[in-house]
């Protein structure tokens, strides 16, 4: 999947970006110590559909420059990534660290956004002290860990190993960033604040973050349906392509 490089406050933020304009722009942003290859199955079936952009956020994949331990800094890239783009209102799609960012925009720039799809992530993302140490330690460890525990038992030998790659292809420090910029996220005191339509989608096996977070991203969105996918884990729209694409085409149709 090649990639455009836009230049983002000094950075190249490297970029998936398609050309279709059939529905309002989707906008997807990868978790913590990933990259935009997570959304292989969603550009694929949406990069024809809609305006698609994927983006490597800093210091991830082939984007140039340091990874941020915040939050808010990964959202003043993302806010200045699509006003380069030129987007106008699009449905920010966030996947954990990803969807924490997105959250975050939902707070601070409301005007941007035509919707939200919160993909298995939370109000609050506490991170064991075990992940930094193993991540410190033993890299090698740490991808093997995360892969088994970010997975239902029953996903597929291939799918693991792409994710297995992915995480492998993330340095260390990045992805400790990362998960320090988790380890701070809490809005769920304003979390009610948000008034962007929003679809949450959760695997009900998710051990990274449980099904008990997306309900009550549900309960305290006031404007958000909740999508639980069986038999699927932390990286459900990995997982589960199928479902997953099918509610965020159906979300994106009822925005337009």
């Amino acid at each position: 999947m090649a990639a455009e490089k836009i230049i983002v406050d000094g950075q190249e933020i490297a970029c998936l970006v398609s050309d279709s304009a059939q529905q309002v722009p989707l906008v997807f942003l990868h978790g913590a110590g990933s990259t935009r290859e997570v959304w292989q199955a969603q550009w694929l079936y949406f990069r024809d559909r809609a305006k698609v952009v994927a983006p490597d956020l800093p210091g991830h994949g082939d984007s140039s420059g340091k990874s941020p331990d915040t939050i808010d800094a990964y959202a003043d890239v993302v806010v200045k990534l699509a006003d380069k783009l030129g987007l106008g209102k699009c449905v920010l799609v966030g996947h954990s660290m990803g969807g924490a960012i997105a959250q975050r925009i939902a707070l601070l720039r409301p005007e941007l956004l035509a919707g939200l799809v919160l993909v298995a992530t939370g109000a609050r993302l506490r991170v064991m002290p075990q992940v930094f140490s193993a991540i410190q330690t033993d890299y090698g460890q740490y991808v093997e860990l995360a892969s088994s525990f970010s997975m239902s038992p029953s996903t597929d030998v291939k799918t693991r190993s792409l994710f297995r790659e992915i995480l492998a292809h993330c340095a260390a420090q990045a992805a400790h960033n990362d998960f320090t910029a988790c380890n701070r996220f809490d809005i769920m005191d304003t979390l009610a604040a948000i008034k962007t339509k929003t679809m949450i989608i959760a695997g009900d096996r998710d051990m990274m973050t449980p099904l008990k977070y997306a309900q009550f991203l549900n309960q305290k969105i006031e404007a958000s349906q909740l999508v639980i996918i069986g038999d699927a884990g932390h990286m459900v729209m990995m997982e589960k392509p199928d479902e997953v694409n099918s509610a965020i085409e159906k979300f994106a149709a009822s925005i337009r």
